[in-house]
């Protein structure tokens, strides 16, 4: 299981220099199934490896479990026995077996059951289901989500929904806390000024102490009614569970926009990180980066920054980005938010664009239009900051992935974070066969490059969705090898 402590990053300053030893491990091979198109990691413990499988990428209907031992040889497998109109929210991996939060519509009342079950390492499902909650189906919308996020060390768990409010422009945030065993510790309704389809929900967190974090922002009032560039106000709201209150906290500052925003729980000293990326002008173009923290133990903002990119920088990674024309970076999207033990955070962006083509065929002699979508994943950027919001490096890792209508299945790139660097893999060719390469990052901002997997010794494409850390040093990502699925295990 990985442990609190694995999730910060460069624990000391000391370890800067490469280190290349690293092991790569293989399941068996198995013939793609359609069946079994999408596959979740779901963790590691004492007993084996957990995976999930299924025929659509949500992977909430006609589930199968597997089971891998250290090695990577299949265990068990089982398929997972839904009732009928229910849907898996998520699957968590403890040391005694894994653990379900799923929903069901009870036409019986009419409400929608939230409720938990168990299965132990074994596959064997345990006992009852236990209600966790019950919504009432007239106000809950069928395109709105349900979050249930467990704190790092597994002692509390937080679920959070939104509902329909008295009117049409308002809803109702719920928010539920249970302990270890899920027993409810509260439950709490709050009123917002929005109806639910105005409402983006960028992260939700729950921390060691049980508190519960929510990253929202909501259209500005004037500015409802436009589709086009449509302006936000971004808010956090954090309930302390000791102090049984919610505060909010607004992130905004005169004359910038916020394009892109993440959230991260430092446990370690309990700070709770709200970062990302500003403009000057309401759209694409990057002007520099944020930070707020948050103290929880007092509930004070302890930092707000806002500062611009290095001008160098930016001149460097331009030159290096093929479809950059101006003086200014574009379309930067934050992948991973990092807390660090020094108190700072990392910020992980990649270059993200798409790019549509329209052309003529003919069928049956008749001119037709058709148009197709280019994915394009292209350069790594890393922003280290101090505790303060202050920048300390910047770097960039070069890599340009581009492919056609497959919604860049096999494009971007898996993060390892371990206690000394950041190792980043990706394919170097999602078109065509070519080398898995792995760039390492260290805390002095030094990067080093190298093939991790020569493509003459066969043929392998990662899946970078379809992975997960498992260990303090340790991944396990989906991957194709000559074709057929195959489970890859990276130690560094």
């Amino acid at each position: 299981m990985l442990k609190p402590s694995t999730l910060i990053l460069f624990f000391s300053l000391l370890c800067c220099s490469f280190g290349w030893a690293q092991t790569v491990e293989w399941s068996n091979q198995q013939k793609l199934k359609s069946k079994t198109n999408y596959t979740r990691i779901i963790g590691e413990n004492a007993s084996g490896l957990y995976v999930l499988r299924g025929k659509s990428g949500e992977l909430n209907r006609d589930v199968v479990i597997e089971k891998y031992k250290h090695n990577l040889a299949q265990d068990a497998t089982r398929d997972i026995d839904q009732p009928s109109n229910s849907f898996i929210e998520k699957v968590f991996l403890q040391e005694d077996g894994l653990l379900w939060v799923a929903t069901k519509r009870n036409d019986s009342v009419p409400k929608i059951d939230v409720y938990a079950s168990k299965m132990n390492n074994q596959l064997v499902p345990l006992g009852n289901n236990k209600l966790l909650a019950q919504i009432e189906s007239s106000t809950f919308k069928s395109n709105t989500e349900i979050y249930f996020q467990p704190s790092m060390n597994k002692s509390h768990y937080a679920l959070m929904y939104f509902t329909d409010g008295s009117d049409r422009n308002s809803c109702v945030l719920n928010l539920h806390g249970y302990n270890e065993a899920l027993s409810q510790d509260y439950t709490r309704t709050f009123t917002i000024p929005y109806p639910t389809s105005d409402i983006v929900v960028t992260g939700f967190e729950c921390d060691n102490e049980g508190n519960a974090y929510l990253l929202v922002d909501y259209p500005k009032a004037n500015d409802r009614k436009k589709k086009d560039k449509q302006q936000r106000e971004f808010y956090l709201y954090a309930y302390y569970k000791q102090l049984d209150k919610t505060l909010e906290y607004e992130i905004h500052q005169d004359s910038t926009y916020i394009n892109d925003i993440g959230l991260a729980i430092n446990n370690g000293n309990q700070t709770v990180h709200v970062a990302g990326f500003y403009a000057l002008a309401n759209d694409k173009t990057v002007e520099g980066t944020f930070m707020y923290s948050v103290d929880a133990a007092s509930t004070l903002l302890k930092n707000k920054s806002y500062e611009p990119l290095n001008k160098s920088f930016t001149n460097r990674v331009i030159t290096t980005m093929l479809n950059e024309t101006g003086n200014q970076l574009t379309e930067l999207y934050l992948r991973k938010l990092i807390p660090r033990s020094d108190g700072g955070i990392t910020l992980v962006a990649e270059k993200y664009y798409e790019t549509r083509q329209t052309y003529t065929y003919y069928q049956n002699g008749f001119p037709q239009t058709a148009s197709r979508i280019t994915y394009n994943y292209d350069e790594i950027l890393v922003f280290s900051k101090s505790a303060t919001g202050k920048t300390q490096f910047n770097e960039l890792i070069k890599k340009s992935q581009s492919s056609m209508n497959d919604a860049g299945y096999y494009s971007s790139f898996v993060l390892l974070n371990t206690p000394d660097k950041l190792a980043f893999v990706y394919n170097s060719n999602v078109n065509e066969d070519g080398d898995i390469m792995m760039s390492s990052l260290n805390p002095l901002g030094q990067i080093e490059t190298k093939i991790l997997i020569k493509s003459m010794s066969y043929y392998v494409q990662l899946m970078p969705a379809e992975s997960k850390q498992i260990g303090a040093t340790s991944t396990v990502i989906s991957t194709l090898k000559d074709r057929r699925f195959t489970l890859m295990k990276l130690t560094l």
